[in-house]
């Protein structure tokens, strides 16, 4: 019985390391595709720079905390007041932490993609968790 036990254990374990994606490993696979493949994965780029005739798509999430309880429209943290007409100032938090995705292209096909940032910032753009 013992012996049993150990095996099913040792089964659920390989099992449950066979499962997990890294990160780079989900962005490898998006290397010769066009672009969109990456924004199906992570929505609108925050942004995109042309530097010696590549352009680069840049991701971005951060998560963020609020010192203060007061929300106001659209999920908006307010300083001294719940709401902007009492002439609250408008405070969208501290991010602390931050996932960075640039995909580097040529004629519309990642050449080059990485990332940046703790795993507990990039579970947001990757969905999933490394």
């Amino acid at each position: 019985m013992a012996r049993l036990f150990v095996l099913l254990s040792l089964l659920l374990l390989v099992t449950a390391c066979a499962e997990r994606r890294s990160y780079q490993a989900d962005l490898d696979s998006m290397i010769g595709q066009p672009v969109d493949a990456a924004i199906r994965q992570f929505g609108a780029p925050e942004g995109q720079y042309i530097k010696a005739g590549t352009l680069t798509y840049i991701w971005e999430a951060k998560r963020r905390d609020s010192l203060f309880s007061g929300v106001g429209p659209a999920g908006r943290a307010y300083m001294n007041t719940p709401t902007i007409d009492d002439g609250g100032v408008p405070w969208t938090g501290m991010a602390y932490d931050s996932c960075v995705v640039r995909a580097t292209t040529t004629n519309n096909i990642i050449q080059n993609i990485a990332y940046e940032g703790p795993p507990s910032a990039c579970a947001a753009l990757f969905g999933h968790k490394q």
